[in-house]
């Protein structure tokens, strides 16, 4: 027996098998909305769900089913990020709750419209009834339970991301922070959850007064506003995957069809449409299958969201559709009560469920057992309950003695945002509170980290002038006799190019720009300013020709990415895609690769220079300082060695494919495979870090790197074997030399 329109029970369990524990205390249920057969007013999961009884301004039907909607979605999400195979694409779960999320807000403000109670200050007194109390009382916890299980630089980056998160704008800073969902940086953030609250809190900042002021018109006007909005965000996310995937995952613009999906329901009235059983049924089953099969067949390279996520945006529609009418197969499924009593939680489960797993990850140096992953997610459930019972619950209670006034949300909303941005603040001291470490593994990891001064100086020569050189070495007033050419790995060894050259008396140029490789012609498809590439190439191409005292090129650049076109080991970040197009023919990878470097080792043999190509730098499965860090921080030994079999086959291929040009062409090859790795690769030198992250050098690793390839391979002055100069004569018979590649 379901509980009628305006009905007050005063029992402390709702009615019904299904609806066991679904509330404590009083429940009132009243009409529908207009238009709508009935609407969930329990509890949600995200930051728009506050459709909870004491809080709607018009109470509707209670429908258990989308609560265990809920759960399929937490519970997707959930075993994604615990790791368990044949689940990895349960992050498709949020865009389930985007769906819910549109559907429940959009019920709430068409009810208040059509009645005329629309308030703003109404709304978002609901979502701070809703939202701030669970999530205030999570980042408070994890700012105390960080002092004891983040390292600096991980309890630094709470700080940063709890701040983010309660400005609602922490989708905004992790994209720029983690630099991709699936990232490794992703990985130990331990708010990284959170950039879904940012996304729906921004829509929500514009979409009530857009539909109040569309409903102006009529509801028709209202639908076709949103269908408009849905348009045209879908699209604009579509057609942003190319260049800007990890955009289009995080900014709330490009989001905003799913949303607004949910919001169609409602406006459009599909549930007005009479459905029978069958149909019904049917259709509910298709929802669910939809969203199931992007649950197991997606994975972390699946291009998402664009047009990938339209299968389970639309199931998640039909779902919503199809369970309206009661008795479908669909309905059945998602009101078994342990679905039910998970969506109840949902909320505050979504926002406990990912600390715990970073915790785990952390603690174990990024390799959780099994048991550890279920320790965390059973502790998450625990937890979960219990900021639902002790935190949520109190704060909904509009009425009776222990109720707050809108007034008295206001307030303690903002006491409790200022309680935490002060604890953040707090937390972000002193570099995180490095005290906990020792000093000299602290200095360890800042200079392990931070760019040179020389090398911050010359990434930003460039910027104003697009053929600006930057001097290094020695006298700044002479003439210089060798460049340094390339992308961000040839900057992180300008420190080491620098040392070289002051050590032989001589003055070097410098051209970098990330994402550039020093290949004139190749255009890399996944970057927005690959045309600017080929510009500045081909100005500095014209800088050597007409700088005769240039007589060595260095070339240097992440050959890995651009050969293999992925990243290693779930580093964030877009991939490459390079190409070069030669007399209407198109040639892409490593094709367009060889024929680049062929054609700039001719020019610069024809202009008598002599070109030093730097080898692929192995990669590394794991960020080198923050191993470290952490270490050091839970007094494990840090193994300066790492297995060197998959770094070395990332290596391998662009290795061969330069060392053999050069060989034909001219030049010297200078294999960092070589120097960094035998049968493991080193990542630490007497007690110094090589790297700054994974795959870039650190100033330490730069200078022992060029140390060791230039005094093995007799490049010790910036000379080729076809310039006359009495300097240079001698060391003409090293200028074509590819030495074997043992390690020095």
């Amino acid at each position: 027996m379901a509980l009628k329109c305006g009905q007050r029970s005063e029992s402390r369990r709702a009615p019904g098998a299904v609806e066991r524990k679904i509330r404590r205390h009083q429940l009132m249920v009243d009409c529908p909305v207009s238009g709508i057969h009935s609407a969930q007013v329990a509890d949600g999961w995200s930051a728009s769900n506050d459709l909870v009884l004491e809080q709607l301004p018009r109470q509707m039907n209670y429908r258990p089913e989308i609560d265990g909607l809920r759960a399929v979605a937490v519970l997707s999400v959930i075993l994604a990020h615990a790791g368990l195979p044949g689940f990895e694409g349960g992050y498709v779960g949020v865009d389930v709750f985007f769906v819910i999320s549109g559907f429940l807000i959009t019920s709430i403000l068409v009810s208040d419209l059509e009645t005329g109670r629309f308030s703003l200050i109404g709304f978002y007194e609901r979502r701070a009834r809703r939202i701030l109390p669970a999530l205030l009382f999570l980042l408070l916890c994890l700012a105390l339970a960080g002092f004891f299980l983040f390292p600096p630089w991980q309890y630094l980056a709470l700080s940063k991301s709890t701040i983010a998160t309660v400005a609602f704008v922490s989708n905004l800073y992790l994209m720029r922070a983690t630099g991709d969902y699936f990232g490794s940086d992703a990985s130990y953030e331990p708010l990284m959850h959170t950039w879904s609250l940012g996304v729906e809190e921004q829509f929500y900042i514009f979409f009530p007064l857009i539909l109040a002021l569309a409903f102006r018109g009529g509801r028709r006007r209202a639908a076709l506003t949103a269908a408009v909005l849905v348009a045209g965000s879908f699209a604009w996310s579509t057609s942003s995957m190319p260049t800007g995937q990890v955009a289009a995952f995080f900014m709330p613009h490009l989001r905003a069809w799913e949303l607004g999906v949910g919001a169609i329901l409602v406006l459009f009235a599909p549930t007005r449409v009479p459905l029978n059983r069958m149909a019904a049924g049917l259709a509910g089953m298709v929802g669910l299958g939809l969203i199931l099969a992007c649950v197991v067949g997606y994975t972390e390279r699946t291009v998402f969201p664009g047009g990938a996520a339209l299968p389970v945006v639309v199931g998640t529609a039909l779902v919503i559709w199809a369970t309206s009418r009661a008795g479908s197969i669909a309905t059945a499924i998602l009101t078994v009560w342990p679905l039910v009593w998970t969506g109840r939680i949902s909320y505050s489960l979504y926002l406990w469920h990912w600390p715990p797993i970073v915790i785990a990850r952390t603690v174990s140096n990024g390799q959780p057992t099994a048991i550890m992953l279920i320790a965390a997610v059973s502790f998450a459930f625990l937890a979960a309950w219990a900021s639902w019972r002790f935190v949520e619950q109190p704060f909904r209670l509009r009425s009776g003695p222990r109720a707050f006034t809108r007034r008295g949300i206001f307030q303690l909303s903002a006491a409790g945002s200022a309680l935490t941005l002060s604890a953040a603040l707090v937390v972000g001291t002193d570099h995180g509170m490095k005290l906990r470490l020792p000093e000299a593994s602290y200095r360890e990891f800042r200079s392990a980290s931070d760019m040179s001064d020389v090398e911050r100086r010359c990434r930003a020569a460039w910027w104003d002038d697009i053929e600006a050189m930057c001097p290094i070495g020695t006298d700044e007033r002479g003439a210089p006799s060798v460049l340094l050419w390339g992308d961000s790995h040839a900057a992180a060894l300008i420190p080491g190019v620098d040392a070289w050259l002051r050590s032989q008396g001589l003055l070097g140029w410098v051209f970098v720009v990330d994402r550039c490789p020093p290949l004139p012609g190749l255009v890399n498809r996944h970057l927005s300013w690959a045309e600017d590439c080929i510009t500045r190439n081909n100005a500095v191409l014209e800088v050597v020709r007409r700088t005769p005292s240039l007589k060595s090129v260095i070339l240097a650049g992440r050959w890995s990415l651009s050969y293999h076109g992925t990243r290693f080991a779930r580093e964030p970040g877009d991939g490459a895609s390079v190409a070069i197009d030669v007399g209407g023919e198109t040639k892409e990878g490593p094709d367009a690769m060889a024929l680049a470097m062929r054609f700039l080792l001719s020019e610069l043999v024809r202009e008598g220079r002599q070109a030093i190509v730097i080898g692929a730098v192995p990669e590394v499965p794991f960020n080198v300082p923050r191993r470290f860090l952490d270490d050091a921080f839970f007094k494990r030994p840090f193994a300066t060695t790492f297995p060197a079999e998959a770094s070395l086959a990332r290596t391998k291929g662009p290795d061969t494919m330069f060392e053999g040009l050069v060989h034909e062409v001219g030049g010297t090859f200078v294999p960092m495979s070589g120097i960094f790795c035998g049968s493991e690769c080193r990542i630490g030198e007497r007690g110094r870090l090589l790297y700054r992250d994974d795959d870039h050098v650190s100033e330490y690793g730069a200078e022992w790197a060029i140390r060791s390839g230039f005094e093995a391979r007799n490049v010790v002055r910036g000379c080729s074997d076809d310039v006359t100069d009495p300097q240079c004569s001698a060391h003409a018979t090293g200028a074509h030399s590819s030495p074997d590649r043992a390690r020095p």
